[in-house]
This record gives C-alpha cells, sequence and structure tokens, in this order.
C-alpha cells in the first residue's frame, strides 16, 4: 500500500488544487502550448538537437527559404529586379522618402555594424532543412528572428537543429553557432499572429564582441518618419540566390491594418522575401533595432510587427531567463516547453 499522504479535508483539497492549477499554468507539454498562455507570453522552448553533425555543407547548400502562408505576389503587380546596384522598387510611393535596394556582393562590407550582426539562421523541421535570417541581439547569447522560424505552424510544433552563420558570405564554409533554447510569443503559437511575429533564439557560446549586437528601440512615435534598414538573406527569386546580404531601406511609411498594433512597412521588392524572413529592421545610421522582417502582402513592402512595450518586457524577461538556467540542464533535450509571463 501507498505511505504517500493523501490530502484530507476542504482544506487540503484545495491547497492541492490551487498547486495542481499553478503547475500545469507555468509547465505544459508541447503539444498542448496553445491552450495555456496569453498573446505576450513568452513561450521557452529546449531545442532538440537529433544529430550534432547535421548541417553539412551540403545540406547548408540545399536549404529551403522558410514556407510562409503570406501571400507573396499580387497578379500583374509591376516587380522590380533585383541586383547589385540600387534600385527603386516600382511601387514606392512619394511618402516614403528615397527608397532603394541594395545587394552586398563585396565581402569587405560585411564586417561593417550593422551588418556584422546579421546571418543566416538554419533549422530542420520533419526532416528537411529551412532557412531563415537574422541578427544578434545586445545581449549577445541571443539572437533575433521572425516567430515563424522557430515554431512551425503546419505541425504546430518548435522547430530542431537550430543554427546561426554570422557574416555568411557567398557560399563560403561558414562558421555556425548551436542554438539552445528557443523563444517565441505566446500570441504566434496559438495562431500565427503577424503582430507578434518575433522570437529570440539562445546559443550554447555568447557571440563574440567582433560581430557586435544590436540594441532593442521601442514605441517609435512615428515610423512615417524613420527610416529604416531591412537586411535579410534574400533567396527564390531569379537575383536571389540567398549568397548575400541585401538591404532595402526606406521611411515606415506603410502601416497594415489588419494587425494590433499595426505592422511597419518598408519598401523592398517583394519576390525578395524568401530567406529575408527574420531579418532585422534598423534604425539607419544606428545599431538598433526596431523590428523584423515578418511578412509580405505582395506589394512591395517587407512588414514588421510594431516593438512597443510588449516587445521590450518579452526581451526582458527571455534575458532573465538565460541568466537563471542552469546549464548542465539545458543541454539535455526536453520534452516541455514553459510559458511564463
Amino acid at each position: 500500500e501507498s505511505t504517500m499522504a493523501k490530502p484530507t479535508g476542504h482544506r487540503s483539497a484545495l491547497a492541492f488544487a490551487v498547486v495542481l492549477i499553478l503547475w500545469t499554468s507555468v509547465s505544459v507539454n508541447a503539444n498542448n502550448t496553445r491552450r495555456a498562455h496569453e498573446k505576450y507570453d513568452v513561450v521557452e522552448h529546449t531545442i532538440e538537437h537529433t544529430d550534432d553533425e547535421y548541417w553539412t555543407n551540403e545540406r547548408l547548400m540545399s536549404a529551403r527559404s522558410m514556407p510562409t502562408t503570406i501571400r507573396e505576389n499580387v497578379p500583374n503587380e509591376r516587380q522590380s529586379p533585383m541586383n547589385a546596384e540600387r534600385s527603386n522598387p516600382a511601387s514606392a510611393r512619394s511618402s516614403c522618402g528615397s527608397p532603394y535596394q541594395y545587394l552586398y556582393t563585396l565581402h569587405s562590407a560585411y564586417n561593417r555594424a550593422p551588418l556584422r550582426s546579421v546571418g543566416n539562421v538554419y533549422y530542420e523541421s520533419k526532416g528537411i532543412g529551412y532557412t531563415c535570417s537574422g541578427a544578434i541581439a545586445q545581449d549577445r547569447r541571443l539572437v533575433w528572428t521572425a516567430a515563424r522560424c522557430v515554431w512551425d505552424t503546419r505541425t504546430g510544433s518548435f522547430i530542431n537543429n537550430l543554427v546561426f552563420a554570422p557574416l555568411f558570405y557567398n557560399n563560403t564554409q561558414p562558421k555556425l553557432y548551436r542554438a539552445l533554447r528557443l523563444y517565441a510569443t505566446g500570441g504566434y503559437v496559438v495562431s500565427g499572429a503577424n503582430d507578434v511575429d518575433y522570437a529570440l533564439i539562445e546559443f550554447e557560446d555568447e557571440f563574440p564582441a567582433s560581430l557586435g549586437g544590436l540594441e532593442l528601440t521601442t514605441n517609435i512615435a512615428s515610423p512615417s518618419t524613420v527610416y529604416y534598414d531591412a537586411y535579410g538573406y534574400p533567396d527564390g527569386a531569379p537575383s536571389y540566390n540567398g549568397n548575400y546580404m541585401s538591404l532595402c531601406h526606406s521611411l515606415g511609411c506603410q502601416r497594415d491594418p489588419s494587425t494590433r498594433p499595426q505592422a511597419v512597412g518598408v519598401v523592398c521588392n517583394s519576390t525578395a522575401i524568401k530567406g529575408s524572413i527574420g531579418g532585422p529592421f534598423v534604425v539607419t545610421g544606428t545599431s538598433k533595432i526596431g523590428g523584423v522582417i515578418s511578412y509580405t502582402l505582395g506589394d512591395n513592402f517587407f512588414y514588421s510587427p510594431y516593438f512597443d512595450s510588449n516587445t521590450q518586457t518579452f526581451y526582458n524577461n527571455v534575458v532573465r531567463s538565460a541568466d537563471t538556467s542552469d546549464a548542465a540542464s539545458i543541454r539535455r533535450p526536453s520534452t516541455h516547453s514553459t510559458i511564463f509571463r
């Protein structure tokens, strides 16, 4: 017979119920995270590395652009070609300042801030390799990217085997940094909400100071008066092969009224969205990140969630989690995700 004490009476039953409720609200199985959070909660997941040698050079080169459910092209839309020179996208509005796109084909450019902090995110989902973009945060244990690059809405699960390749250039064998944990917003995990499509990735090793890091800026009062530089590694279009970093520069002149708060749009060729997702929106002339590339509506704009006070809280919570994490236990694959506010 079991010797475990059994709760007796109303007080014991109530205490037991409270403990049970508190436990289930904090730690739940990854398959059930869709039922246990709020929009701005941090959903934390210890990443599973099934194969330390998964990312061979061949797999890196064959990784696919991250699939997206966002409409990428509008019939009869005028598209402007991407090349190594500055070009003005055809749909740019006069209210967007003097927009241009640029493809960085000279290796020396990659050593400058903020380019040195940007890189490729590679991950595996259901046995297939994919690629996104990302950027090192001010806390150099972390990388900013889009939530859709860590949570697969098709499978309802977090991805595996994630690595980051900063300073990736022209098919050269990159130095890979291995991820430990993923942090996504509750709103994206539940419903794929574009207004909270941002995430942070924690890595085993702190990135070297030579790669810099992007300071978070939030609550920009009037994005339409601020110039942004959207960086990423576009792939999938005739002039894009994922080998070079690109820049899209304009005022944050477009908003998406379907999101709350409204996403900010920067002029960019819509065909460049594949591979660029997760790349940073950097305030021009600074090393401050004010968004991440999330989607396009086929209108020659890249959209980012509006970074507000909730984004700052999200970042602070992730840093606090990284500060208090047990390195030994982190390295053991987990079957659970944790939700905290």
